[in-house]
């Protein structure tokens, strides 16, 4: 299975889940971009592709984000795993994964998982509800 992980950070907390996933399967491709960057990605060759972003302003997808986002998933259905950071203070903690899930759905995609947690990722802050996710996550790309 050939997968593509691309994340979309303000901070580089993005990032940090980025690199705790690369030691499950070290034949992923990553690619990097903070959230001003214009990308210009095809997601043809992969068969999963993994994205995670920030949540820009009140529950918003980075624009860079949303575009790689329509653009492919409205050529290609493929399968995703998607996930996010943010900050719960605010009332829109994550949202962004939610906004990426609807389009994907939207466009006849397959949505194989979501995961969302607070800020930095932190092992051993995880809940079990996000335990379970990540757990699903790694038997996804281990295969």
């Amino acid at each position: 299975m050939k997968i593509l992980m691309i994340g979309f950070s303000k901070t580089g907390n993005t990032y940090m889940l980025m690199d705790y996933l690369k030691q499950f399967n070290n034949s992923i491709v990553e690619r990097r971009f903070n959230i001003i960057e214009h990308i210009d990605i095809d997601i043809k060759e992969y068969d999963l592709i993994i994205v995670g972003s920030n949540t820009w302003g009140d529950g918003k997808i980075p624009k860079n984000c949303k575009d790689f986002i329509i653009n492919n998933a409205t050529k290609y259905n493929k399968k995703w795993i998607v996930f996010g950071t943010g900050n719960s203070i605010f009332a829109h903690f994550c949202r962004a994964v939610d906004s990426i899930k609807k389009i994907l759905n939207d466009t006849d995609n397959t949505v194989l998982e979501t995961f969302k947690y607070e800020q930095r990722f932190i092992l051993n802050d995880l809940d079990n509800e996000q335990e379970r996710k990540l757990d699903n996550i790694i038997k996804i790309i281990s295969n």
